[in-house]
Formats: C-alpha cells, structure tokens, sequence
C-alpha cells in the first residue's frame, strides 16, 4: 500500500512510501501528491499547490521516474 509520512523536525519532509521504496520530498509538495495519489488521471497544470508550472512539471517527472506515476498517452482523435 501507499504510506505519507511527514518527517518531524527541520524541514518537514514528505517521506512517499510505495512498492518497498522510500521517496523523500519537501513538505510542501504533500498535497499535490496526495491529489495525484487519489485521482486515476490528472494533469500537471491542476495540481493543488503554490508550485510553479515548472515546479509541478519536475515533481511529475520524478515521481514517474521513480514509478509511483506512469504516463498514459493521448488517444489519437
């Protein structure tokens, strides 16, 4: 299962558990990747937080490189 835990201390990480790994972030990205934990399908531009579009677009990346996220294609029209 998925497990948040935010860290106590300086910083307050967002410690992301998934698939026997531990992904490590800032504390202020937790409710955007909660949103992404509880839809089936979203886009980066509606993430919920004071991220920039490139702050969302790099969160995004790397929660697809380490596999908690996978990208689906567009169906062709």
């Amino acid at each position: 299962g998925l497990v948040f835990e935010t860290a106590t201390g300086e910083g307050g990480d967002l410690c992301l558990r998934f698939h026997g790994k531990t992904v490590r972030m800032p504390g202020s990205v937790e409710s955007a990747v909660r949103h992404m934990a509880s839809e089936p399908t979203f886009s980066a531009s509606i993430l919920p937080d004071d991220l920039s579009v490139e702050g969302r677009l790099t969160l995004v990346r790397r929660l697809v490189k380490e596999g908690f996220l996978t990208v689906l294609k567009r169906p062709d029209p």
